[in-house]
């Protein structure tokens, strides 16, 4: 546990696993007093780690062995995007949530919606230096989604 930063498996410095980069736009206004909205668009690109085109690395496993820790171990030379597949994750949200602390009553509404739509991108041929270029796939290994999301809460502040 001191060098591994996990608990049962899962990274509790980040959300995302390893061999993988987000980027986050996020707006956020307050249109009347009280009520609060975003807007969000989020990519995330993960290397598969599972599969025929599994990228070495991609999990919290592959990172804690020991001789990949000195940068000596050639499986993990890395080629993002480039060396195996890639899960592409497109993510849209939109939420507010409504605070009743103007009525000194201590809670709040919130609600979100979105979607996800993921798809895996492979090379064409074997990995190597990382110069071919890479393909959308379509696979039941790796297959296209599209994902919904909904969250409704009620969030309590006790005096």
């Amino acid at each position: 546990m001191e060098t591994s930063y996990t608990n049962n498996g899962v990274s509790l410095g980040y959300y995302i696993p390893p061999n993988s980069v987000e980027y986050l736009l996020r707006f956020k206004t307050v249109p009347v007093k009280n009520v609060f909205a975003h807007l969000q668009f989020q990519l995330i690109q993960h290397g598969a780690d599972f599969g025929s085109s599994a990228v070495d690395g991609s999990n919290l496993l592959s990172e804690l062995d020991p001789e990949s820790r000195d940068g000596s171990n050639p499986v993990l030379k890395r080629f993002f995007l480039h060396d195996g597949a890639y899960q592409w994750m497109h993510i849209i949200k939109v939420g507010g949530q409504y605070s009743f602390a103007g009525f000194d009553f201590p809670v709040k509404l919130f609600a979100e919606v979105g979607g996800v739509y993921s798809y895996f991108t492979d090379i064409d041929g074997p990995v190597n230096s990382g110069s071919k270029p890479y393909k959308i796939i379509d696979t039941a290994q790796y297959p296209k989604t599209l994902t919904f999301i909904a969250i409704l809460g009620v969030q309590l502040f006790p005096k």
